[in-house]
């Protein structure tokens, strides 16, 4: 229980965690050194069976944020039991509605 109970500054291990998850958290909000960091933190980070980040590594909730592995990470392809989702930008005029980031990450220019 020393994790649990120490202030980070005793637990060197626990500082790498604090300082992976602000880096992330930074590439997912936008922040330029937080973008700057991220094909250092995809080494990182698990990967499923199929060599993706998205969905093992780093998780969105609700699932309508996938899109955002598109532009965070650089993934075209979200896989779920199995079977792969394009993500990403797309001209298909039947493209299932209600997913805020497919056409752009949001972040203001």
């Amino acid at each position: 229980m020393p994790i649990v109970t120490a202030p980070s500054d005793h637990v060197p291990h626990l500082q790498l965690a604090d300082l992976v998850t602000a880096a992330t958290t930074a590439a997912v909000s936008g922040r330029e050194a937080g973008q700057e960091l991220v094909d250092v933190l995809k080494p990182l980070a698990r990967r499923n069976a199929y060599g993706y980040v998205g969905g093992a590594g780093l998780v969105f909730w609700p699932p309508n944020l996938n899109d955002l592995y598109y532009w965070v990470l650089g993934e075209d392809t979200y896989v779920k039991g199995g079977t792969g989702h394009p993500i990403g930008p797309t001209n298909d005029p039947f493209a299932q509605p209600g997913r805020p980031f497919r056409n752009n990450s949001g972040i203001p220019d």
